[in-house]
């Protein structure tokens, strides 16, 4: 399968979920653009989902109202996308915004259930973790005071039948919260030298547990009940881990890593040990969100990078599921292709090159128009790759003129 991303469609931030009974991946960008991803075969799914200009990829969540699947993305606001019947729309839903009224904005998001209510739990700039009904639109309670720096992650879940929040910090902490009672529970949890970036919670042996990592380069495991560390910590990494994820595949529990010396590790969290080699490929720049799923019941890891690229790992094979392009749909390509909208002729029985000269693969015709693979990224319709970068060797009006870019890369005809 080929990568999710590119420059057509930047990924910043990953989540996983279920839409329609099927495993997908939510991106957010640094084009103000959330897309949503068919998790077997890497393709988009409907339309790319659009918020006001100005809103960088800080997080991404997915969660249900009502148990409707619905995107949740938290930056200067938060920001809802109803996800129902997405997969068959012609134009993407419009987003419904709660304002966040207070200094900063959101850095860190998750969402859980809250006395029968949908809640969103975020971190801010302000220091604060806050909790937000979604679908009344409105903060509950007052802000959760303790954090002495920028809140970098939230994750949420239960423990002994209460909802919690945990919350890591640049001010090299991690807080658990009583969501009921809206409150601290206990103190910080200490260890970590430097920011903490990442958290992620889960159960080891039946113990409640969270999963941090940090600039100091390392993953801790933290026993919640009592806020001490389990273990030394995990070593290994030679960059700041910036990402995190919690797994039990086969009821093995598992911690995920991602860090900017480019690498994924896995480790065992019983042994404390890392499980085979880091694994890597091509990146040049780290990794900064992951996000755990399943895929027909084995173990999948969405991983995105500062280059605005997720890939898939395959958890059993402990190798990346991105080497090869898409199984092909169309029993036969067409040669020629016109534009229904524009009268573009296509010719696609040359090289397909762009106006930066990188070569596409037509690799397959969905039904509407033929589908293209660049080094190894996600397929793309032919019409969004001519609008992004030009294909001017082989796009032709229906006046027979070319299209392509001029030396500033304006648009010319």
């Amino acid at each position: 399968m080929p990568a999710m991303g590119g420059r057509a469609a930047y990924v910043g931030i990953v989540t996983c979920g279920l839409l329609d009974g099927r495993p997908i991946v939510i991106s957010e960008g640094y084009n103000d653009m959330v897309r949503v991803w068919d998790l077997a075969s890497h393709r988009q799914i409907g339309p790319s989902l659009t918020c006001e200009e100005g809103h960088d990829p800080w997080s991404i969540a997915y969660g249900q109202i009502d148990g409707r699947p619905v995107a949740v993305k938290g930056q200067g606001d938060l920001i809802i996308w109803e996800l129902t019947g997405h997969a068959h729309a012609e134009q993407p839903s419009a987003p419904r915004y709660i304002r966040y009224n207070a200094p900063g904005s959101i850095y860190a998001l998750a969402c859980t259930m809250l006395y029968g209510r949908s809640v969103a739990v975020t971190g801010s700039y302000d220091c604060t973790v806050r909790m937000w009904d979604l679908a009344v639109g409105t903060q509950i309670g007052e802000p959760l005071h303790g954090h002495g720096s920028v809140v970098r992650s939230v994750a949420a879940g239960m423990l002994a039948g209460r909802a919690i929040a945990v919350s890591s910090s640049e001010d090299h902490t991690i807080r658990v919260w009583d969501l009921n009672a809206g409150q601290a529970i206990g103190g910080p949890l200490t260890g970590h030298t430097d920011e903490v970036w990442a958290v992620d919670i889960g159960m080891l042996d039946g113990r409640p547990i969270a999963v941090s990592g940090g600039d100091d380069d390392t993953v801790r495991v933290w026993h919640l009940p009592t806020g001490q560390q389990v273990g030394p910590p995990l070593t290994g990494h030679t960059g700041r881990v910036r990402a995190v994820a919690f797994g039990a595949p086969d009821g093995r529990p598992i911690a995920v890593s991602g860090s900017e010396d480019y690498s994924i590790r896995v480790w065992d969290l019983r042994t404390g040990r890392q499980i085979g080699l880091p694994m890597e490929d091509d990146r040049t720049i780290g990794i900064r969100s992951i996000a755990y799923t399943l895929l027909g019941g084995r173990p999948r890891v969405v991983a995105a990078d500062g280059m605005g690229r997720a890939r898939v790992w395959n958890l059993d094979a402990h190798h990346a599921m991105g080497m090869t392009r898409p199984t092909q749909i169309a029993p036969v390509l067409p040669d020629m292709w016109t534009d229904p909208d524009t009268g573009d002729v296509y010719d696609l029985t040359g090289p397909i090159v762009d106006d930066d000269g990188r070569e596409w693969d037509y690799i397959d015709w969905d039904g509407f128009e033929p589908l293209l693979v660049e080094d190894g990224d996600l397929a793309l319709g032919i019409v969004q790759v001519h609008q992004q970068w030009g294909l001017r060797s082989i796009i032709t009006s229906a006046s027979g003129r070319q299209h392509g870019r001029d030396d500033e890369d304006d648009w010319t005809e």
